[in-house]
This record gives C-alpha cells, structure tokens and sequence, in this order.
C-alpha cells in the first residue's frame, strides 16, 4: 500500500542494520505516519457535520412526501365509506396508529444517543412505516374493503383537515368557541374537533384528522369570522398551528406558519446560544417543546404568531437549556396569502410594541409548555 512518497510498511519491515539505525527508522516512519493519517483526518469532522446535515435534512423531505401521499390516500378511503358509524372506526384506528407510528420513530432515535443522526433515524422510521400504512390503505380500495358507492353526505362530514400524521389539541369550552358573526361555532362532536354550524352539531368542517388528544386543541377566531387559527398538541412535545380561510363556499386552509422565513429567526438563535456552550449547530439536545402557536388576530388581517423552541444538553454531568423565543406579526392578503410583517426576538432586551407586551406578560403568568394547549393559550378577546 503507497501512502505518500515511498512505502513506509515495507521499509519499516526491512532488517535493520544495527539496533540504533533500526530505531531511528522506526521513529521516522511512524512520524510521516502520523502527519499523514492527521492531515487526513483534520477535515474529516467538519465534512461528516455537512453530510449528516444534508443527509437529515433528505430524509425529513422523503418523509414530507409520504406525509402527503397518505393524506391522500386516507382521505380516498374515508370519502367510499358510506356510514357515519364506519368513518368514526377508520378515524380511530388511525388515531392509534399516528401514535405507534410516533412512538417507534421516537425509540429508532435512542439508537443515536442524542447524536448528529437522530433526525435522519426518526425520519427514515416515520417514512418507512407511513409507506406500509399508505399500502394498506391502497389495499382497501383495491379490494373493496372500504368499498360502497362515494357518500353523498352533506358537506357536514366532508373537509377533512391536511394532516393525518399529526397529533392534536385542546378543546376550549368557552363563549369565544362561536365565531363573532354567530354563524360558525367551534366543538367536538362525538369526540372530534369540527367547525359546526352555530348551535347545532351540523359539521361544516371536520378537523379531527390527526388528533390524539381533542381535548387539547382550540380555534381562534378572527374579527370578521372569515379565518380561524386552529392550535393542537401534534406530539408530547409538539405543538402547532394551521390557518383557514372562508373563500365564501367554504374553509380553506391557508399556508403553514411552519415555513423556512419564521424557522429560520428562531433556528439561528438557537446556533448562536449552542455555540456559547462550545456546542456543535448539528448537535441536537433532549426536546422539551416546540411550539408554532396562534396567540391572537390583532385585527381581521393580522395575527400574531408565538414561537418557541427549547432543549437541554448534558454538559459536564450539567443540564443546560437552549432555548428561542419571537413573535411574529403576519399580515393576510384578500386571498389569504400572508407575509411576515414584524419579527420580535422574546430574548431581546426591549423591543416589545403595546401587543406584543400584552401577551409576553400572559405567557409568563402561564404554566409551562408541557401542559396541554387549553391550559395556557388564550383564545380571541373582541
């Protein structure tokens, strides 16, 4: 094997003149071999962090892929049901699913031991076993299991919500459940999280797709009732928020708050105090929560949106926690199209307008983020 100039294996074997010319070979050659096998090694650490990153960052979009494929794919099984009674059991056999699904991508993770390759492992187990759910909910309408002509229910149990992957929220059993025209309410019927007709129990849209705990979940309504924000526990240590606007005909949901322009403030944050701990950007710590969480419509076009994302890390036999705070200001066009309008870093010292004051204080006067959702978010005040 040539490494570099010459062959250092096969001089250092040669036989040795004399003992002392021996060890001054020795020691010459296993010189060069070290500098050798250190110039080697020096960019190896950086190069693996990069490729681990990028490696993560493939995996979570496979996964994003299957997500959609079995919405889909759900979503075509539940439209041949015809009974109300046979959706009811397919919704909880997903449910149960969702969380076994969860729970072994959370024990794939262990095998990392908190490493750079947690997220790929959590995100190749949630692809994997999203793919076999999707065949065998391909398999019901193959084969007719779910078969039977398309309901032609009324619209009372159609719309489902986007993500059947996602856990959920808190029911919040307050007057601020009906929108403020009166026309729409906000109630679980028959256990499901669903935006009803005001005073009955006639589903307009049902939001409990992906709701583990409809208990923890709540709508926000904005001035003018045309959009909601709809806040749900999607995980023990997750929690998020989806957007829906009334086009007139119907509830549509609006683009995720959970985009790279509001990701990406509170991620540099969190390099930035990692690297006051000598942490590595890619080393990821124990979760305590994430949170993506509508706080309130400041008016009927603008919401404000609580963002907060916090881990511990074992430094030196301590506990130290990382953690990112801001709200955002996002500002909706006519077709429900929002940009960011104003970023506020939490952690900043000032900064906070009237708005922004208001709720930093009601944040702080609430229980912690690993309570469900109904015992610290604060619904809609005309």
């Amino acid at each position: 094997m040539k490494v570099g100039i010459g062959n250092p294996l096969k001089m250092s074997c040669r036989r040795p003149k004399n003992n002392a010319e021996g060890k001054i070979d020795i020691m010459k050659w296993a010189n060069v071999l070290v500098a050798l096998i250190g110039s080697l090694l020096i960019p190896v650490a950086p190069i693996y962090a990069q490729m681990q990153a990028e490696m993560n960052a493939t995996a979570r979009e496979d996964f994003a892929r299957a997500d959609a494929d079995l919405n889909k794919t759900y979503q075509a099984v539940l439209a041949k049901l015809v009974d109300s009674e046979s959706k009811q059991k397919l919704k909880e056999k997903q449910r149960a699913w969702v969380a076994s699904r969860d729970a072994k991508a959370a024990r794939a993770t262990d095998e990392a031991n908190g490493g750079s390759m947690a997220p790929m492992l959590r995100y190749e187990t949630l692809t994997h076993l999203t793919r076999e759910r999707i065949k065998e909910l391909g398999a019901m309408l193959d084969h007719g299991t779910a078969s039977g002509p398309k309901s032609t229910a009324p619209e009372s149990e159609s719309k489902q919500a986007n993500s059947v992957s996602q856990a959920a929220p808190t029911a919040a059993s307050t007057p601020y459940c009906i929108s403020p025209d009166k026309k729409w309410e906000y109630k679980l019927v028959d256990g499901s999280p669903s935006i009803v007709e005001a005073g009955t129990t006639n589903i307009v849209f049902d939001l409990s797709e992906g709701v583990g705990i409809p208990e923890a979940s709540e709508v926000i309504w904005s001035q003018d009732s045309k959009r909601f924000a709809f806040n749900y526990q999607a995980g023990t240590r997750y929690q998020t928020s989806e957007l829906y606007q009334f086009d007139g005909t119907e509830w549509q949901e609006l683009d995720s708050p959970e985009s790279d322009a509001i990701a990406v403030p509170s991620d540099r944050s969190m390099t930035a105090r990692k690297k006051k701990l000598k942490l590595s950007p890619d080393r990821p710590g124990r979760p305590i929560m994430t949170s993506y969480l509508t706080r309130k419509w400041i008016d009927s076009n603008t919401a404000l949106l609580y963002v907060h994302k916090a881990e511990t890390f074992q430094i030196k036999g301590e506990t130290e926690e990382v953690s990112a705070a801001f709200f955002f200001t996002l500002k909706f066009d006519p077709e429900g199209k929002w940009k960011i309008a104003r970023t506020t870093d939490l952690q900043a010292k000032g900064g906070l307008n009237k708005v922004e004051k208001e709720e930093s204080d009601k944040l702080n006067k609430e229980p912690g983020e690993t309570s469900t959702i109904g015992e610290h978010i604060y619904h809609h005040q005309p």
